[in-house]
């Protein structure tokens, strides 16, 4: 798997939302997605969300929701996720490469995105954040 970081929120047996994984028991994802108030359950370590088993799907201790966002305009979209029990790392789990403290990052610099779901952009909310 080239992502192995990368995380399947699910409801339902079915993908709703993306997240990365970032330590062994913490997964970095958007609070927009309202993790917690539809279901419990993610998937970390799958390229292919297909065929699953129940014993692919991984249960969340706690929510943690940026305490300054909000929805409109979209503000600090970010929510941490506690899993119950860390998970195993190996060849297809383990966390994302984060920066240092002190590493300087160019803000021109490319990057690159991963996840399942729409490949087009929200047009209005692209255009709001352009607007500043």
């Amino acid at each position: 798997m080239s992502w192995p970081w990368l995380v399947s929120l699910q409801h339902q047996g079915r993908h709703f939302c993306g997240g990365a994984l970032i330590a062994k028991q913490w997964v970095l994802t958007a609070a927009h997605c309202n993790f917690g108030t539809v279901t419990d359950n993610l998937v970390i370590g799958r390229s292919y969300l297909s065929n699953m088993r129940n014993s692919d799907l991984l249960p969340v201790k706690a929510v943690y929701a940026h305490p300054g966002f909000t929805p409109f305009p979209p503000n600090e979209d970010l929510s941490l996720l506690h899993l119950e029990k860390p998970v195993e790392l190996g060849e297809f789990v383990s966390p994302i490469c984060l920066p240092g403290k002190d590493d300087k990052i160019n803000l021109l610099s490319k990057c690159l995105t991963a996840g399942w779901g729409i490949t087009e952009p929200h047009h209005e909310y692209i255009h709001y954040l352009l607007q500043d």
